[in-house]
């Protein structure tokens, strides 16, 4: 399956910055596929999964690591806020983190 590379960079970043996995925006964009968003085949049509790894599998590890990588990004920004227990706990948590990419502050 060929899709126009925009759209795939579209469907790729709503899975990898779903706010609970990969599984949660594959279930979203199954809604989409009578839009045109995600294509007829699923993910399997985007992804080449083999014996070790599914495409799920695979696109689960780009979006673990780009949570790590907002997270370490945070840190640095913010070591006082990550000295607080409490906070630190509201902000490493994946949704927490992606509520924020979703919604920046406009200020």
């Amino acid at each position: 399956m060929s899709l126009p590379l925009k759209q795939l960079q579209s469907i790729l970043y709503r899975l990898i910055t779903a706010a609970s996995g990969v599984a949660e925006g594959l279930a979203a964009e199954k809604r989409l596929v009578a839009e045109g968003g995600m294509p007829a085949g699923g993910l399997d049509a985007l992804v080449l999964g083999d014996d070790r790894l599914s495409a799920e599998d695979r696109v689960d590890i780009y979006a673990n690591m780009y949570f790590y990588r907002l997270l370490d990004v945070l840190k640095e920004d913010f070591p006082a806020t990550f000295g607080c227990s409490a906070t630190t706990i509201f902000i490493i948590s994946r949704p927490a983190i992606c509520s924020i990419i979703h919604r920046p502050s406009r200020r």
